[in-house]
C-alpha cells in the first residue's frame, strides 16, 4: 500500500505547508497592524493543522489503520469548513467582506480545494491496497 500511497502523502504533506504558510502570513499582518488574509483567527487554523499533521505522520510511518480510520473524519472536516465554507462566502457580500482580498479568497479556495482533492486520493488508495488481516 505504501507505494501506492507514498506520493499522495507527499502531495498532503505539500497542502499543509501551504497551509501553514497562509495561515503564517495572517500572524504576521495582524502583528504588523493590518488585517488577516481571511476572518478567522488565523492561529486557530493552524492548531486545526495539527490533526492533519498527525494523519499525515500515520501514513508515513505506515499505520494504516490510523490512516484510513482518521482520514475520512478530516476530509469531511476540510471538504465543509474548509473548502465549502468559502465557496458560500462568495455568495454574499458580507460573506467576502471577511476576506482581505479577492486573492485571499481565491487562495483559500484552492488551497482547500487540493487539500479535500489530495486526502481523498490517499483515502481511497488506503482503502483499495488495504492489507487484509
Amino acid at each position: 500500500m505504501y507505494s501506492k500511497l507514498r506520493p499522495w502523502l507527499i502531495a498532503q504533506l505539500v497542502w499543509l505547508a501551504i497551509a501553514v504558510i497562509f495561515n503564517g502570513i495572517g500572524i504576521i499582518n495582524i502583528s504588523n497592524g493590518d488585517r488577516a488574509l481571511i476572518g478567522d483567527t488565523p492561529e486557530k487554523a493552524l492548531i486545526a493543522c495539527l490533526p492533519f499533521a498527525f494523519v499525515i505522520l500515520a501514513g508515513f510511518l505506515r499505520w494504516d489503520k490510523v490512516y484510513r480510520f482518521l482520514t475520512p473524519i478530516l476530509l469531511v472536516s476540510l471538504a465543509i469548513g474548509g473548502f465549502a465554507r468559502h465557496l458560500i462566502a462568495a455568495q454574499s457580500s458580507e460573506g467576502m467582506a471577511s476576506y482581505s482580498s479577492d486573492l485571499a479568497w481565491w487562495s483559500a479556495v484552492l488551497i482547500n480545494g487540493y487539500g479535500t482533492l489530495v486526502l481523498a486520493a490517499g483515502l481511497y488508495l488506503a482503502w483499495k491496497y488495504r492489507r487484509i488481516l
